[in-house]
C-alpha cells in the first residue's frame, strides 16, 4: 500500500498534478499546441502578477518533447514560451511566423527588428521566474 501511494504521489509530482494551472494559461496553450490535452504542466513560481512554470507536450509524432519554460502575465493575458508570444486577443507571434519566403529586403530587416523585439520581450517577461 505504502509503494503504491508512494507511485501516485511520483507521478502527480512529475505531471504537476499538485500545482494545478489555472484554466486560462491551459486556453492560451491550446492555441500554440498541437495536442494541448496531453499537456503535462509543473507551476514553478508566482511572482507578483506572473505565473511561470513548465510545460512538456506531444510533438506530430506523438511523442513528447521534453520540458520548456514559460510565464503568463496576470495583467495583460499574454502568454510567453521560449521563442512564442501569445497576446490576449489570441494572436501569436514567434520568428517563424515573420518572415516569408518572398520579402524585399526592407521587409526582411523590418522583419528582423520585430524578431528582435520580440526576443527582448520574451526575456523581460521571463524575470522574476527563476
Amino acid at each position: 500500500m505504502f509503494r503504491c501511494c508512494l507511485l501516485a504521489f511520483a507521478v502527480s509530482t512529475l505531471i504537476g498534478a499538485s500545482s494545478p494551472i489555472p484554466a486560462v494559461v491551459r486556453s492560451k496553450f491550446s492555441l500554440i499546441l498541437k495536442d494541448p490535452g496531453s499537456t503535462q504542466y509543473q507551476l514553478t513560481n508566482r511572482p507578483a502578477g506572473k505565473i511561470c512554470g513548465r510545460y512538456n507536450s506531444k510533438n506530430s509524432y506523438g511523442g513528447y518533447v521534453g520540458f520548456e519554460e514559460f510565464v503568463f502575465l496576470t495583467e495583460t493575458g499574454r502568454l510567453y514560451t521560449v521563442d512564442t508570444e501569445v497576446l490576449s486577443n489570441g494572436a501569436v507571434l514567434n520568428s517563424r511566423s515573420m518572415i516569408r519566403d518572398d520579402m524585399s529586403d526592407s521587409e526582411l530587416l523590418a522583419a528582423q527588428q520585430m524578431g528582435l523585439q520580440l526576443f527582448d520581450r520574451i526575456r523581460s517577461a521571463f524575470v522574476g521566474c527563476s
